[in-house]
């Protein structure tokens, strides 16, 4: 179906010798009617030649306006000539102005980028609509950019600088001097604008006074109001997905069909619009191995640069140091899949189906083993453990010797500050060193190594207000320029446009879908410029965001033209917000019947057709085959009991989730440093009777002597760290003494610690032909006067764990439980199992249950009256119960997904394995969560 953008009246203008100039609000309705004027060619048999003169008034305004400046230069008016800066090199000038500018608060307080952002907004209004009073009533903010102003209007001037701000001024100045009367054209047509500009009435006016015919059109204003209809969705999340099924629906039962989905403000649906498109008219896109896929729709709203996979590796390589790289930049890199050498693809293909590892296999396993040693901080080369070292190790022999490279050149420039040329010249050396980008196989990858060279081109160009940067400032500077780049994916047959309610001006569908129309939404709530006056922004005729009265006035005239611009309009707003607020809908559309919104689901059409076609992977069933494994740690009966999908995976499939790597040593490594020196101090001090003895002196020795043990064997943990090194002594002796104190103090009857740290390797249940064999290491067993044994679990979480992690069939901690059935089997007599809290050094407790009172919270359980060897004998007999049916149902094969509270699942991570939400049910509220 041909666009009807392009009126018969308009085309003829265009033909003219000399041709019309039409400028349009946005650039899609100029790339709308270039593209109508070439079809039209092309249809007359005619050889498409010059491009049309139709800009929208941006980009109008930036050729007109270099047109002006390289005019001056060649009537001699400017010798050097002035510079037109770019959006990223004016916003510099400003942070740079604001930094030098005394103020109330400290530089390193300041957000000079954001500010720099406002600013340059204002900026933007003073050059449009004039200056403003500033004299009395002014805010602080508004009295701070006046001084900031004053040095920005010197530095211009200073530098010979033009902002694009200023250019409607400059280009109509041109134009009532003669000075592009050569290019003046006869007639300039005006489309999509429905508030005042200012920046076009000043050019226009100038162009007319010396001749020229301005015609303003609007196409809308003959057409037949549409059919509206209007319905409401329970959520944002149900009315996107309501809106992307009916899409769907409409362009199957009509390939050709012209269909917009329009909203206040696309921003504030972040990526979630854009998800749910992609998955009812994109499927390919969204399951594709590689991605490869071209998208069935126009999202306005596209993915800064930064966001593309190509991109954010290269910013990752530069970003790469010869002092060290933070883990999860390296994990990034390894994981990519650039550089992409020749036929890597295809490689991985074929040994995927050999059964051989593919080159991004090998990267893969390279980082995971990265992983598991869980170093924070890696060098490049040239140590051991270096990223190139693993890489050699790993097969990936060419990858390593490319880091090796690297490092050596970048120790050759460590440190320099260099202008923002050289910088590009520096970075396109090392990619160039890693191989990157390498061969690039799809238009999207294509599209983006090219506005990657725009946006290193458009850095490389902050050399006129920034002559030189460090390293790190260049680099963020870089990552400023590519996020503030949109790229739109290269797309394929589109008729399905996603947009905000402005850009739609001019263009014209078979249907739109108005969505998020809200009384919040629609009208817009105004927003002025904070550094300017209020009262004057909300004085100026057109300008944007300024008053209530300005923004319903817009609000009008949008809705009147979106209801002309399709036969079928469908609105709909959510009635309950993200955080469940109330909405009410836009005035535009509250009092109007509400009809039948599409069908909700949940998910994507192709999930639940997959599934009906028995393609898709199901489940792992609840019942699965006895378990095979039957050698584990303690841990197998502790996830049976949370989830026994969880110990089915995690145990039989041997899948888990990636642990976040931090600054060593971290929490683990923190118990395992604490565990080591109370291990050293009760291997010195192994009774009651010696610990009692002690002075608190001698204490602090002995866990001294106990820390500097534990660091000194640990000594990996604080490579190049001596200053940690010394804190993790202080915090080491400082908590086993603590701890050796409270139990000097607490802790009744005599005992010794007769094991630490000792392992055990034991067969249960013992009661069944084919038992697990157990693997477990108590922290540590003391032996009592009467020849029993208690068993001490250090633990230090900010939490204190208390004996009611055992309680019920599917206790939370259920490991000390399992260590005192096995020790028991093994002819132990346990006659108390505890948590040995160390949260704090000034909260330490022991809490459990023991056959006497050995402390505060270890004793028998139950009523003060009721407690004693009896009441303890009978719930250790309980937890022996519970503990022996876990182990069972796991031999059994229970692989059930059934978590025992909500936060289980909260930290499981293999939710894409279990598939839980896919079942529809809710899940438990854990009981921490109800009382918080």
């Amino acid at each position: 179906m041909p666009s009807q953008v392009l009126d018969e009246a308009l085309f003829q203008r265009l033909e003219a010798t000399p041709p019309a100039w039409v400028v349009t609000r946005t650039r899609r309705l100029a790339r709308q009617l270039t593209l109508d004027v070439a079809e039209r060619r092309a249809a007359a048999g005619r050889e498409v030649a010059d491009t049309p003169p139709i800009r929208d008034l941006n980009d109008w305004l930036q050729d007109l306006g270099a047109r002006v400046l390289r005019g001056e230069v060649e009537a001699g008016v400017s010798t050097g000539g002035r510079v037109l800066l770019t959006s990223s090199a004016e916003q510099l000038i400003w942070e740079q102005v604001i930094l030098a500018s005394p103020g109330e608060f400290p530089r390193e307080l300041l957000d000079a980028g954001a500010l720099a952002v406002t600013a340059t907004e204002a900026w933007q209004r003073l050059c449009w609509w004039g200056e403003p009073p500033w004299d009395g009533g002014l805010s602080e903010d508004a009295e701070a950019f006046c001084r900031w102003l004053q040095a920005f209007r010197r530095r211009l001037a200073q530098d010979a600088l033009v902002t694009t701000a200023e250019l409607p001024r400059l280009v109509a100045e041109a134009f009532a001097a003669g000075a592009l009367e050569s290019i003046r054209p006869l007639e300039v047509v005006v489309r999509g604008f429905e508030r005042t500009s200012p920046a076009l009435q000043l050019v226009l006016g100038a162009m007319i006074a010396r001749g020229t015919t301005v015609i303003r059109e609007d196409l809308t204003a003959d057409r037949s109001p549409a059919t509206l209809a209007v319905w409401a969705a329970s959520s944002p999340a149900d009315e996107v997905r309501k809106v992307a099924v009916a899409v769907r629906e409409r362009v199957l039962a009509n390939p050709e069909l012209r269909v917009a989905v329009l909203a206040p403000d696309l921003s504030s649906m972040g990526r979630r619009l854009e998800r749910v498109f992609e998955e009812e008219l994109d499927p390919e896109g969204v399951t594709a191995l590689l991605g490869l896929s071209s998208r069935r729709f126009d999202y306005a709203e596209a993915p800064s640069l930064a966001d593309y996979p190509l991109v954010s590796t290269a910013l990752d390589l530069l970003g790469l140091g010869s002092d060290g790289v933070d883990f999860l930049t390296v994990s990034r890199v390894l994981l990519s899949a650039y550089p992409r050498a020749a036929g890597e693809d295809e490689q991985e293909r074929n040994a995927g189906r050999v059964g051989v590892d593919g080159p991004r296999v090998r990267r893969a396993a390279v980082e995971a083993r990265l992983r598991r040693e869980r170093s924070a901080v890696l060098h490049l080369s040239g140590r051991r453990g270096s990223l190139a070292t693993q890489l050699h190790e790993g097969g990936l022999g060419a990858l390593g010797e490319r880091f090796d490279r690297l490092q050596g050149h970048l120790e050759s420039g460590r440190g320099a500050r260099r202008s923002p040329s050289a910088w590009r010249r520096e970075w396109l050396e090392r990619l160039e060193i890693l191989g990157w980008p390498g061969r690039l196989v799809a238009d999207a990858e294509g599209l983006a190594f090219r506005r990657w060279r725009d946006a290193i081109d458009e850095f490389a160009r902050l050399e006129t207000v920034a002559p030189t940067m460090s390293g790190a400032e260049a680099l963020s500077r870089l990552r400023g320029v590519c996020a503030s780049i949109r790229v739109q994916p290269p797309s394929e047959g589109i008729r399905v446009q996603v947009m905000n309610l402005l850009d739609a001006a001019g263009l014209e569908f078979d249907v739109i879908f108005a969505m998020g129309l809200t009384a919040t939404a629609f009208p817009g709530m105004p927003s002025v410029n904070p550094l300017l006056p209020a009262r004057w922004q909300r004085d100026q005729d057109g300008m944007p965001r300024a008053s209530v009265e300005g923004e319903r006035e817009l609000a009008d005239k949008v809705w009147a033209r979106v209801l002309r611009s399709a036969p079928e309009v469908f609105a709909s707003f959510p009635v309950l917000g993200d955080s469940e607020e109330d909405n009410t809908p836009s005035a535009k559309i509250a009092d109007l019947p509400r009809g039948d919104a599409p069908t909700t689901r949940t998910e994507p059409w192709w999930v639940g057709a997959a599934q009906d076609d028995a393609c898709r992977e199901q489940r792992p069933p609840d019942d699965a085959p006895p378990s095979r494994v039957r050698r584990g740690g303690s841990s197998i009966v502790g996830q049976q009991s949370d989830c026994p999908f969880r110990a089915f995976a995690t145990t039989r499939l041997g899948a888990d989730t990636l642990q976040e790597i931090v600054p060593q040593p971290d929490s683990a490594r923190r118990g395992t440093l604490l565990h080591a020196a109370l291990a050293k101090a009760y291997t010195d001090i192994p009774t009651s009777g010696e610990l009692a003895g002690l002075s608190d002196a001698n204490i602090g020795e002995v866990a001294k002597v106990a820390a500097e043990e534990a660091v000194a064997n640990n000594a990996v943990f604080f490579e190049d760290a001596d200053d940690l090194a010394n804190a993790a002594r202080f915090w080491l002796a400082e908590m086993v003494a603590a701890w050796m104190r409270h139990e000097q103090a607490e802790r009744s009857g005599n005992w010794t610690a007769e094991m630490l740290e000792k392992g055990f390797e034991l067969k249960f249940p013992a009661d069944v032909a084919e038992p697990l064999t157990l693997s477990f290491r108590p922290d540590r067993i003391d032996r009592l006067d009467d020849g029993a044994v208690v068993v001490l679990d250090f633990k230090t979480s900010t939490t204190a764990k208390t004996s009611s992690a055992w309680k019920d069939e599917r206790p939370k901690e259920p490991q000390l439980p399992l260590y005192l059935t096995l020790l028991e089997n093994e002819g132990y007599k346990v006659d108390g199992i505890a948590f040995a809290n160390l949260s704090k050094r000034d909260k330490c407790e022991l809490n459990g249950l023991g056959a006497e009172d050995y402390s505060k919270k270890f004793g028998p359980p139950g009523k003060k009256a009721e407690r004693g060897r009896s009441s303890y004998q009978e719930a250790t007999a309980a937890m022996r119960v519970v503990v022996s049916d876990l182990a069972n149902a796991f031999l059994a094969g229970d692989a059930r997904v059934a978590p025992r509270k909500s936060d289980v699942c909260k930290y499981c991570g293999l939710q894409s394995l279990c598939r839980i939400r896919e079942m529809g049910e809710a899940v438990e509220q854990d009981e921490e969560e109800e009382n918080s």
